[in-house]
Parts: C-alpha cells; structure tokens; sequence
C-alpha cells in the first residue's frame, strides 16, 4: 500500500512539473517577440494593438529608429480606436525625432483631413511625396483629401499619378472611374472602365459601371449586355441576371426579348418570395409576432402582382399603406432584391451609385406596367 501512495505521488508531482514546463514554455503576455507581433500588424484588434505597443515603449533599451517605429504603429492603432489625441502625441514625438517621417506626415494629414484642416492635411501629404515621389499610395491619400475639400480636378491628377507609377493600383482605378462619373465625363469614364475590366475582370463594380453607363449614354447595346453578363457571373442574383439586360433589351427596341426576361424573373421572384414567406411565418411563429405583421406582409406581395398586372397606381397604395406601417421604401414594385439583393431599402439611405441604379429601374418599373401591351 505504502509503496502505491509513493507512486501515485511521484505522478502527481510529474504531472503538476509537466504543466509547469509547458505553462512556462507558451509566449507570454509579457514575451518580447510575441508583444512586437501584435504591435505590428493591422490583423488583430487596435486596442490590443496599443497594449502590446504601449508594453513595448515601456520597456527600455530601444534605438530611437526603433521607439518611433513602435510608436507610428500605436498612433495608427489610437486613430482606429477614435482616441485622437493620443495618435496626434504619438506623431508630434515622431516627427521631434525625424521631420521628414513618412508615415508619420501621412498618418498626421489623415487626422487633419478628418477633423476639417484639409489646408494642413495637403500640405503634409505634398511633403511626404516631395520625399517619396514614387510612391503611388501618397498620391492616392492625397487625392481622398482633394475629394474632401472638393478640388476634383486635383484630385482625379493624383489617382491617375497614382494608377501611372502602379498599374496593379485598383483602388486607385476605381477612384477615377468615380470621379470621372461625379464630372459627367461619361465618355472618359466609359474608355476608362473598357481598360479596367480587362486589367481586373474580377472586379464586379468596374463591370456594373461599364454596363450602367453604356446603357444610359450610349447605344453600344451589344457591349453593354456584355458587361451585365460578367456582372452577373461575379454578382449572381434575380436581378443581375434577369432585370439588367431586360432593361438593355427595352432601350434597343426588343422588347419581345425584355418581356420574356420579365417573366422568367417574375417566375423566379414568385417562386423565392413563398420560400421567403414560409421562412418569415416560421420565424415570426417562433418569436410570437406572426399577428398584424403577418398579415400586412402580403400586401408586400399583392402589389408586385398588381405592378405585374399593369395596375401600377393600386400597387403603389398598397406599398404606401406597407410603408407607413413599417417604414419600408415604397420605391419599387421589385425593389426587394433588386439593388444588391438587399430587402426593402429607404432610398434616403441610398448612396449615390444606388440612386443611379433606381433611375434605371424606375424605366423598368414603366415598362413592367406596360407588359401586357406588348
């Protein structure tokens, strides 16, 4: 018995040094490398950003190329926290020790930028491109700023600086393309976008964008189909597929081609909006609330058949009496997943491109009217 105690203490005692020597082997809170992993890097939360930093400044021993590197990346992970006064000390400390610290001039013109200053932002963003003229993202910082103030000019110069000194600059291209539209340059932006979707023919808004404007400002049908079609392969929905070339069809003066392309897409609407119904009941069932909501949400329904039947002014008062009982956008009889797939959306709420995109349906919502005409 005895020698049995001695053993099953000897395991213990083992087991306690084994968890001991594994505890001890792990990378603690207070481990050099593993805090300096979480300083530099943007993958992990900002405020374990600055803890790890704030650890690292802390702890002495550090060359002043070093402290400022640490430093930079605690600003820019205060600017991310919205603790503005920190990041602008961080950068003050930097730029003490070196005037001419890049990224402490572009992270210092952000924070001036955001809080109004746009002269001081610029002249730190044209001082760190005055140090560093080759690089492209500078010219792109720049550029937001000028987009700020409200110099597009200036700032459609420095995207295409941007795009110049690096052709694989998306960002930088999907800029241009957007001021080029908010200039109604539209014949720039068309020839623009022609380049970007062969460069990128994986970016879905660069096709949208190329098929929007050719359809609206020009009469290249063929080439705008084109682009509604790889748009719809990178943004598969109802819509992309259905309603965008439908509207092509109508503007080319083949509406036999648009109705059918209505009616599949009705079919298809009919057809998810029963499965969505029946995942509404069940859920508003679970919750105790398939009461009055339940019941006013078919008059969602009935109006996009009145809207399918060409009775568009008695779909428009059942969306009015929907949308002062709930809040929900009246806009369009197939405005449930039309832009982006996203349900019932409050055009006030609607960015620009959006509101672009409603212009173009509001056509087809006419046209629907008119399908038993046809």
């Amino acid at each position: 018995m005895r020698v049995w105690k001695i053993a099953t203490f000897g395991i213990f005692l083992a087991a306690i040094w084994f968890v001991v020597s594994w505890y001890k082997s792990q990378p603690s809170d207070h481990d050099e490398a593993s805090l300096r992993a979480d300083c530099e890097t943007y993958a992990i939360s900002p405020a374990r950003t600055a803890e790890a930093c704030t650890a690292l400044l802390s702890g002495g021993d550090l060359s002043g190329e070093d402290r400022v590197n640490l430093l930079i990346w605690r600003g820019q992970a205060y600017k991310n926290k919205g603790e503005i006064q920190k990041a602008n000390s961080d950068i003050a400390e930097v730029l003490d020790f070196d005037t001419d610290y890049v990224d402490a001039l572009i992270l210092r013109g952000y924070l001036r930028s955001e809080a109004g200053h746009y002269v001081e932002a610029i002249e730190d963003l044209s001082r760190a491109i005055s140090i560093d003229p080759q690089n492209a993202s500078i010219f792109k910082h720049r550029g937001v700023i000028y987009h700020r103030s409200g110099e597009t000019d200036l700032e459609l110069a420095d995207y295409t600086r941007a795009l110049e000194l690096n052709p694989a600059y998306e960002g930088a291209a999907n800029n241009i393309a957007n001021v080029l539209v908010a200039q109604e340059r539209y014949a720039e932006a068309i020839e623009n976008l022609r380049g970007f979707v062969l460069r990128w023919p994986e970016n879905p808004w660069f096709q949208g964008a190329l098929g929007f404007l050719l359809f609206n400002h020009t009469d290249e049908y063929a080439e705008a189909l084109e682009a509604f079609s790889k748009y719809a392969e990178l943004r598969p929905s109802l819509a992309t597929k259905y309603i965008f070339p439908a509207m092509v069809y109508f503007e080319a003066g083949e509406p036999q081609k648009g109705r059918k392309l209505i009616e599949t897409y009705a079919e298809k609407l009919d057809e998810k909006n029963r499965q969505d119904a029946l995942a509404i009941v069940r859920i508003l069932q679970f919750l105790g609330l398939d009461g009055e909501f339940g019941q006013e949400n078919q008059i969602l329904y009935r109006s996009q058949a009145l809207a399918r039947a060409g009775q568009v002014e008695a779909a428009r008062r059942e969306y009015n009496v929907f949308e002062e009982k709930f809040g929900v956008s009246a806009r369009l009889a197939v405005s449930e997943i039309i832009l982006r797939g996203e349900p019932s959306l409050d055009k006030k709420r609607l960015i620009h491109d959006d509101d672009y995109f409603s212009e173009k349906l509001e056509l087809f919502f006419i046209a629907l009217s008119n399908l038993r005409h046809l």
